[in-house]
């Protein structure tokens, strides 16, 4: 018998490679196969290195922060650029942990993206001066994005798409956002008004038709009733 020093798997037979990995096979002990040596990784260096890697990607964007307020001050231009790069700096602290954690609902990363980066949008917007692009142009771009973005996870996805349904149902609903603002006179694009909220009720429809038991189930599981 011989062992795989890599799959640590046994194989019987004349086989000279692994099966599973294709390296070469090694002789087995008389009384079972003896691991060579610990092939884990060692959790508690990763952890280290990565709180490190925090820290310090923390302390740079401290410093970058500070130093374009200071050169923002010393050398005033009548813009306070500065603000640009504090709200983009918090904005990728708000969205690169959710990235590190590596969770598999694409749908519930997207929305919380979305959502981000039109709040990113409207500071920009009030920042430079507002001209209201944020609200009439680059919320309802950002809104029918995400609604064709999930409507086609759930297309490609079939067997994780149940757990989509409730993020498509909320993305719908979120549609309607642009069409509130236009009411208020925040919004001057009729056009896209218009498109995001065809959008959106189209997403809601399909979702409460087609979707019916797995977005009850996700209600009363999130919100116990």
């Amino acid at each position: 018998m011989k062992a795989c020093d890599i799959c640590h798997a046994q194989v019987t037979g004349t086989h000279e490679f692994c099966p599973l990995c294709g390296k070469r096979l090694q002789p087995a002990e008389p009384y079972g196969y003896t691991l060579p040596g610990n092939r884990y990784p060692d959790l508690s260096r990763i952890s280290a290195q990565y709180n490190f890697m925090l820290r310090l990607l923390l302390f740079l964007s401290l410093l970058g922060g500070g130093v374009s307020v200071l050169v923002n001050v010393l050398v005033p231009t009548g813009f306070w650029w500065c603000l640009i790069v504090i709200v983009a700096e918090v904005y990728l602290w708000l969205t690169i942990p959710p990235l590190l954690r590596r969770a598999r609902n694409y749908a519930k990363r997207l929305l919380f993206q979305t959502l981000l980066t039109a709040l990113l949008m409207v500071a920009l917007d009030f920042i430079i001066g507002w001209r209201g692009w944020s609200v009439s142009y680059a919320i309802p771009s950002l809104l029918c994005a995400g609604i064709v973005a999930i409507a086609a996870m759930i297309v490609f996805s079939r067997t994780n798409w149940p757990q989509y349904v409730f993020y498509q149902f909320t993305m719908g609903l979120l549609g309607f956002i642009p069409l509130v603002l236009y009411f208020f006179g925040l919004s001057t694009s009729i056009v896209m008004v218009l498109i995001t909220a065809a959008l959106g009720l189209g997403s809601v429809l399909v979702t409460v038709v087609f979707g019916d038991r797995s977005l009850k189930s996700d209600f009363r599981r999130r919100f116990h009733f």
